[in-house]
């Protein structure tokens, strides 16, 4: 019996490096933000008075103690932090098994803080989507190797320019096309491949800009987005099975 077109798609997939985010995981990731949305919302009139860190307790508290066992996402330790002065967004750390997004970069004037403007939890999500991809591609390499992923991630890092490293490509691909889908207000595939057919990675900042001043990692980057569509397609044909 031979091997259908989307297994033979999956296993292209995972030997060029794409990780496997389930429509389970996207499901379940799409549903704990939108209660976390709408928990923020409802304690807007408390936070008024309350600190950034104060709301980021409460904030992480309700996901670890309340939506994460719910979505089944105990994967992770989540984490909210809020660091003007930082210049990292979100991230992952693997020895610990946490997982945080700096709302910093989530509200239009980082200076007023949360207390007194709202969270843009598009923004949220791109960057939860971007770390999640680093826990599966985690996941994948010490499953495969059995062996401590730092020392790799160390030297990569400490020789390669950011925008090279095909990790981190990798990652921003899928945070971008969660921008999309959630700037469309809509999640079928159709509408994100014309976006990008049309338009390619060209909606936040960071990606027009290395799209001017490095062309190649903008292409890797368009090119696992592209990847991740496939992969979803072929997903979404198994599962109509």
């Amino acid at each position: 019996m031979g091997v259908s077109r989307p297994i033979l798609l999956f296993i292209l997939m995972l030997k060029e490096g794409v990780v496997n985010i389930t429509p389970e995981e996207e499901n379940a990731i799409d549903g704990m933000l939108g209660e976390l949305e709408e928990f923020h919302k409802k304690n807007a009139s408390d936070n008024i008075d309350r600190s950034n860190n104060a709301i980021c307790y409460t904030l992480k508290q309700h996901v670890n103690e309340e939506l994460a066992p719910k979505y089944n996402l105990t994967e992770v330790k989540w984490s909210f932090v809020y660091e003007p002065s930082s210049n990292i967004k979100a991230g992952y750390k693997p020895v610990d098994k946490v997982l945080f997004v700096n709302l910093a970069y989530s509200v239009r004037k980082m200076a007023d803080g949360l207390s007194h403007q709202p969270l843009d939890f598009t923004l949220v999500a791109g960057s939860i989507y971007h770390e999640w991809v680093h826990v599966k591609q985690v996941s994948l390499y010490k499953n495969h190797t059995s062996k401590d992923i730092i020392p790799s991630l160390m030297k990569i890092y400490s020789n390669t320019s950011y925008d090279d490293i095909r990790w981190e490509q990798m990652a921003i691909a899928r945070q971008e096309l969660d921008w999309i889908k959630r700037r469309l207000k809509k999640h079928d595939l159709t509408s994100v491949i014309e976006q990008l057919k049309k338009w390619g990675l060209m909606h936040t900042p960071a990606v027009i800009k290395l799209r001017r001043i490095n062309p190649k990692a903008y292409k890797g980057i368009l090119k696992y987005a592209v990847m991740f569509i496939l992969k979803k397609q072929a997903q979404k044909a198994i599962m109509s099975k």
